[in-house]
């Protein structure tokens, strides 16, 4: 049985970060993956602690840090801190999106385990159904997000609340309440094949 977890990354005082703008975002929508024909079991699926938030998916340009990860079984959802402050990237992407700009993020995922759905059957992950053929991906570890303009999954979005403005809690409350609810339907359905 899948329960949902909510994981906030603890910090030190010397490392939590001051500056800067917060960020929540659905990372992974639990959907189909169109380029890939893949679907990620976020059921088996590991958050790293504090993973980096990257600018289109170049390690060499951290953009920001993840604190809060929330994996409900349907969807995976992170929130955490953009170095707007001293980074001139991250202080361009939450420049756009005050202007507008509709950022995707996507999940990097390593260690997962590669199964192939035929044809003619059907997978229940994530509490819907996928017909084969299908690659699932299970018991990855998500290592990093990454902001983008636009994403692999087409549902996956990032939301940048303006500079010096507190993260709402209300934000933070619904997240966790919705994973809740959510989690008591994915629980009798979560890895199922027929």
């Amino acid at each position: 049985m899948f329960f949902p977890r909510m994981i906030t990354f603890a910090a030190s005082a010397a490392t939590t970060p001051t500056g800067g703008v917060r960020f929540a975002a659905v990372a992974y929508s639990g959907g189909l993956i169109p380029a890939l024909g893949a679907v990620i079991d976020l059921g088996t699926t590991r958050i790293a602690n504090r993973a980096p938030v990257l600018m289109a998916g170049d390690s060499e340009n951290v953009v920001g840090v993840v604190e809060t990860a929330i994996n409900d079984g349907r969807t995976l959802r992170l929130s955490g801190v953009l170095f707007s402050d001293i980074d001139a990237v991250a202080a361009e992407i939450a420049a756009k999106a005050r202007r507008g700009t509709p950022w995707a993020m996507a999940i990097a995922v390593s260690e997962a385990t590669e199964a192939t759905i035929p044809a003619g059957k059907v997978a229940t992950l994530n509490g819907r159904e996928f017909p084969g053929p299908l690659l699932v991906l299970s018991g990855g570890l998500v290592r990093a997000a990454s902001v983008a303009a636009i994403g692999d999954d087409p549902d996956a979005k990032l939301h940048v609340f303006a500079a010096g403005a507190p993260f709402a809690r209300e934000i933070r409350g619904a997240l966790v309440a919705d994973a809740e609810r959510r989690a008591a339907e994915v629980a009798a359905t979560r890895g199922v094949w027929r």
